[in-house]
C-alpha cells in the first residue's frame, strides 16, 4: 500500500489502515523493502499506564550522512524502549510555577532541531524550515543554547564549542557550522561583510566552558585561536577607537539593520571578550602584551563617549547617530557579569542603561521588550528587526536586570515575554516577535527558545532560589 500524508499534523487519511495485515508476532521490513510501515498498536488499560514510542533509524540518506550516536550503543527500538522504561522517566507532571513551565516546555528545541552523530558530533538548526544552518551563533543563538545545556548535558556543549575551533579562518569566526551540514561553515551570513559580533561571543562561550567547569585544558586548547580572534577584531578597528568598525551592511547579528561606526551592541561584546582574552592569558601564565590593555582601556572610553545621560546610544559615526535605546547596548557587560569579568562601563551606567531599557523598550510594548525605542519612547520602525523582540535577548536582559539588583523588573519583562510566547505557541516559538501588534514574525522553531534558562540561572546566581 502506498501512504501519503494529507497534511501536517496528526489528522491523516485513516483509510490506509484499512490494508493492513494482522500479526500476532514481531514483523520485520527488510531493508529497502518497498511496502509501508505503519500499523496500530492497542491494550485495554484501567487507570493510567506509561508508554514508550521508541525509534531506531541507521541509514544514510544523502541529507544526513552522519548516522546517530544511539546507534553506538542500541541494535533496534525494543532496546531503546527497554532503557527508557529502566530509566524510570519522571512523566506527566507539570510545573505550577511560571518559571518552570517556560523551562519546561522551552526545550522542545532540543528534540525538534538537533542532529547527534554517530561520531558523538552535536548541532542544533537554527531553524529548520528557513535557514537550516546548524550551530549559529551570536546575539545567544547556539551561544545562548549553551547555558541551558551547561545544566543538561555538558558534555555535548563542550564537544561542539571545541569542534567549532576548527574553522576559525585567520581569526574570522564563522557564523554557523553550514546548511544542512556541519562541516561548511559560512563565514557571515549577510554579503558583503564579515561580521564584528561573532569573534567576541565565540571567546565568551570558550570562557563560559570553562567557567562552568573549573578545566584548564578548555583553555590551553583555544588559546592560539583565541588569540588570533581578539587580533582580527583589532585589526577591523580602522578608524582608531578601538572598537571594530561597523559598515552599515547588516555585519552583525542584526542582520537586517543598518549601524555605522560604532555601535554599542558591539563594543560591548568586543570589550567583555577582551577582558576574557585577558583573563586566560593570566590564568595560562601567558605575557600579556601592553597594547591589549590600551586597546582595553580606550575602547572603554569610546563606549563611554556614546552615554547620552540615560543609556548608550545605538551607534554614532563623526556626526551621525542613532539615538535609539536598544535592548542589546549592554549585551557584553550581561557576558562580564554572568562569567565573573570585570565591568567595561561604571556601575551607575550600568543600573542606569537597565533602568532606561525597562522605562522604553518594555513599556513601548504590550507584549515584549522592544529591540529600539526612540528618546520619546515611541518604538523605532525604521526596520523589522528593531521594531520587533528577540525573545532570546530579552530573556538575556531580563537576567541582566536581576544580577544587578533589578529582580522586580527583571521577572516582569520575563514573565510577560513568556505569556506572549505562550499565547502564540510554546511549542514553535520564533525568533521575532512584533513589538507593535505581537504576533510571531520570524523564523520558526528558533535555536534561541530556551534563553529563559538565564533567568534561572541569574536568580540562582543571586540566591533567590
Amino acid at each position: 500500500a502506498y501512504y501519503k500524508p494529507g497534511k501536517r499534523g496528526m489528522t491523516e487519511d485513516i483509510t490506509y489502515f484499512y490494508k493492513l495485515e494482522n500479526h500476532d508476532s514481531e514483523y520485520e521490513i527488510k531493508p529497502y523493502a518497498r511496502e509501508e510501515i505503519g500499523g496500530i498498536v492497542w491494550k485495554d488499560v484501567n487507570g493510567e499506564e506509561t508508554f514508550i514510542l521508541s525509534w531506531y533509524f541507521n541509514g544514510r540518506p544523502y541529507h544526513y550522512p552522519y548516522g546517530h550516536y544511539y546507534e553506538n550503543f542500541f541494535k533496534n527500538s525494543v532496546e531503546v524502549a527497554e532503557y527508557a522504561l529502566n530509566l524510570e522517566p519522571y512523566l506527566g507532571i507539570e510545573s505550577e510555577d511560571w518559571l518552570g513551565d517556560a523551562m519546561l516546555n522551552s526545550l522542545y528545541v532540543l528534540v525538534s532541531n538537533s542532529w547527534l552523530t554517530k561520531d558523538g558530533r552535536f548541532a542544533v538548526y537554527e531553524d529548520p524550515y528557513v535557514s537550516k544552518l546548524m550551530n549559529t551563533i551570536g546575539s545567544l543563538t547556539f551561544d545562548g543554547l549553551g547555558f541551558t545545556l551547561h545544566k543538561l548535558y555538558k558534555d555535548l556543549v563542550l564537544k561542539a564549542d571545541s569542534y567549532f575551533l576548527n574553522f576559525i579562518n585567520n581569526g574570522e569566526v564563522p557564523h554557523d557550522l553550514g546548511e544542512d551540514s556541519i562541516e561548511d561553515p559560512i563565514y557571515g551570513a549577510s554579503y558583503p561583510y564579515w561580521w564584528t559580533d561573532l569573534g567576541p561571543t565565540f571567546i565568551l562561550m570558550l570562557f563560559r566552558d570553562y567557567f562552568f567547569t573549573n578545566d584548564v585544558k578548555i583553555l590551553e586548547n583555544a588559546y592560539p585561536k583565541m588569540k588570533e580572534i581578539i587580533d582580527w577584531l583589532i585589526y577591523k578597528d580602522k578608524d582608531g577607537d578601538c572598537i571594530p568598525d561597523s559598515k552599515g551592511g547588516y555585519d552583525n547579528s542584526y542582520d537586517g539593520t543598518h549601524m555605522y561606526g560604532t555601535s554599542s551592541y558591539v563594543a560591548s561584546m568586543f570589550l567583555c571578550s577582551l577582558n576574557a582574552f585577558i583573563r586566560v592569558s593570566e590564568i595560562l601564565g601567558k605575557k600579556v602584551d601592553e597594547k591589549y590593555y590600551k586597546i582595553l582601556e580606550c575602547g572603554k572610553k569610546t563606549l563611554d563617549s556614546m552615554w547620552n545621560g540615560r543609556y548608550f546610544i545605538m551607534w554614532k559615526k563623526g556626526e551621525e547617530e542613532d539615538r535609539s535605546c536598544l535592548n542589546s547596548q549592554l549585551l557584553g557587560q550581561f557576558w562580564c557579569d554572568i562569567l565573573d569579568l570585570p565591568p567595561i562601563v561604571e556601575e551607575d551606567k550600568i543600573v542606569g542603561a537597565l533602568k532606561s531599557i525597562y522605562e522604553l523598550n518594555y513599556k513601548s510594548s504590550n507584549f515584549c521588550l522592544t529591540n529600539a525605542v526612540n528618546l520619546d519612547g515611541s518604538v523605532n520602525v525604521n526596520y523589522d528587526q528593531l521594531k520587533s523582540c528577540w525573545p532570546r535577548v530579552s530573556f538575556a536582559i531580563s537576567a541582566h536586570m536581576i544580577l544587578r539588583g533589578m529582580v522586580r523588573e527583571g521577572l516582569e519583562i520575563a514573565r510577560r515575554e513568556w505569556e506572549t510566547i505562550k499565547r502564540l505557541n510554546p511549542w514553535n516559538q520564533s525568533s521575532r516577535i512584533d513589538a507593535i501588534d505581537g504576533k510571531y514574525v520570524g523564523l520558526m522553531s528558533y535555536i534561541g527558545s530556551t534563553s529563559i534558562w538565564l533567568v534561572r540561572l541569574a536568580l540562582e546566581r543571586k540566591g533567590l532560589i
